[in-house]
């Protein structure tokens, strides 16, 4: 399990580990930090093809 502090960057990084090893997705436990344009949220959504 790859645990990184909840940032647009990392959501990202972990999106592009996943597809670069063939991962099927990514998980996210919680996004009490997101703001109210649901940044975190859309980055996970965009973060993989």
């Amino acid at each position: 399990m790859i645990s990184t502090p909840v940032t647009p960057q990392a959501i990202t990084a972990r999106g592009s580990y996943a597809t670069a090893n063939g991962l099927g997705g990514i998980f996210a436990y919680s996004f009490e930090g997101d703001d109210s344009s649901s940044t975190l949220i859309n980055t996970l959504v965009n973060s993989m093809p």
